[in-house]
C-alpha cells in the first residue's frame, strides 16, 4: 500500500545566505516526517516567528550549530529559541 508523505508547502528563497546551494528565487520543499541530522539542510522557525534555511553542523543536548554558506559562518542556537525544524527534501527553480 502506498502512503503519502506529508510535505509542507514550497518556501521561496529570498536571500543568498545559502548560495550556491540555493539561489534567490528558487523554492525548497520540506517534510516533517524525518528528523534533522548532521549535514541536513533545514528550515528553522524561531520562537519570534522568523524563518531561515541553514545546514545542521552539530546537534547537542540543548543547542544546535547551524551553518550558512554565503558568507560561510556558523552559529550556536539554543533549542528553546526554535519552535520548529523541518528537513528540506528538494528544491526547484521558479
Amino acid at each position: 500500500m502506498n502512503q503519502l508523505i506529508p510535505f509542507d508547502r514550497p518556501v521561496l528563497i529570498t536571500d543568498d545566505t545559502m548560495h550556491p546551494r540555493y539561489d534567490v528565487g528558487s523554492y525548497v520543499v520540506t517534510t516533517k516526517s524525518r528528523r534533522p541530522k548532521i549535514g541536513s539542510r533545514v528550515l528553522i522557525t524561531y520562537t519570534n516567528g522568523t524563518k531561515t534555511i541553514r545546514e545542521v553542523a552539530s546537534i547537542e543536548r540543548d543547542t544546535i550549530k547551524l551553518k550558512q554558506y554565503n558568507p560561510i559562518e556558523t552559529e550556536m542556537v539554543g533549542i528553546t529559541k526554535i519552535s520548529d525544524i523541518s528537513v528540506i527534501d528538494y528544491s526547484f527553480e521558479k
